[in-house]
């Protein structure tokens, strides 16, 4: 798999999973591999099923712990979203490969 720079200057840990969501349509704005974190902008009409599914795809056939967290944070001011996102939390193993 050939990745572009961009991919490669994330976290060694995060960065696999930050290209599967991006792959699959999800904008993420933030990530942290020490933390193991991702944070994604969120539109509330069906992407959090996106975010489950892949997420859950890519460590089942990673063979890794099906084992995360996802936050979704609404701001609404006046009647008008202003933000939506989630935070991805996943467990530190994640971060290497399970054999």
């Amino acid at each position: 798999m050939v990745m572009n720079e961009w991919y490669l200057s994330l976290e060694e840990p995060i960065r696999d999973i930050v290209k599967a969501l991006r792959d699959n349509g999800i904008n993420t704005v933030c990530s942290c591999g020490h933390e193991m974190y991702v944070q994604a902008d969120l539109i509330p009409d069906g992407q959090l099923q996106t975010i489950h599914r892949t997420l859950f795809n890519y460590l089942a056939e990673s063979n890794l712990p099906i084992d995360f967290t996802i936050e979704i944070y609404l701001v609404v001011r006046d009647g008008y979203t202003i933000q939506c996102f989630a935070n991805i939390l996943l467990k530190e193993s994640h971060g290497s490969r399970v054999s």
